[in-house]
């Protein structure tokens, strides 16, 4: 790759999406019913259009740290996005 990562490496830059929204979709969906929905959908897009931003930013001499805390914050992104849906 163009930073030169591992397959593993990549993996452990990109996984933080996908594990936080699985820790919080159960924890989202319990408080479905406490939120209203389109204001949930509504702070998601709301954190997509921010992180993209955020990942426009980056170049190759980005460290591995920045590439991750912007996957964390996309990941409750999805949480409060795919859940109400």
């Amino acid at each position: 790759t163009t930073l030169g990562y591992t397959a593993e490496w990549a993996g452990l830059a990109t996984a933080p999406v996908g594990l936080l929204a699985v820790v919080l979709s159960p924890l989202v969906g319990r408080n479905l019913n406490r939120m209203n929905l389109r204001v949930a959908v509504s702070f998601a897009f709301i954190v997509f259009a921010w992180t993209s931003f955020w990942f426009a930013g980056f170049s190759t001499g980005s460290t591995f740290w920045q590439l991750v805390e912007p996957r964390l914050v996309q990941g409750i992104a999805i949480a409060f996005f795919f859940i109400p849906l």
